[in-house]
């Protein structure tokens, strides 16, 4: 499973409008991940003025699928509010999980 924290930003003079749309973003995301297999959740995990951070996590293949997945649920969210997103993404930041499991340690599903 990968983790992607994402943040999206608005311009100077949008800047509550973001905020203003949050439910409507997260309402967006909630449909696409129950519908979508790969999409395993997502969180709001910094929120400040005209920007907002979440986390999205998925499986797949690879990072770079995960990434592009993970990047693409969140435009089509922002982007379904109608937001624009001119140079969308300029960065990503993955989490990965400091728990390092033993050789005994039966995976656990998510």
């Amino acid at each position: 499973m990968y983790g992607f924290e994402i943040t999206v930003t608005t311009g100077a003079e949008q800047q509550d409008s973001l905020s203003a749309c949050l439910d409507q973003i997260t309402n967006q995301l909630a449909d696409m991940c129950s519908r979508t297999d790969e999409f395993k959740g997502y969180m709001i995990t910094e929120r400040r003025s005209g920007a907002v951070t979440f986390l999205i996590t998925t499986t797949a293949k690879d990072e770079v699928q995960a990434l592009s997945a993970a990047t693409s649920w969140l435009h089509s969210a922002v982007h379904a509010v109608g937001f624009a997103t001119p140079g969308w993404l300029k960065r990503a930041e993955q989490v990965f999980d400091d728990a390092r499991p033993s050789l005994d340690d039966t995976p656990t599903p998510c």
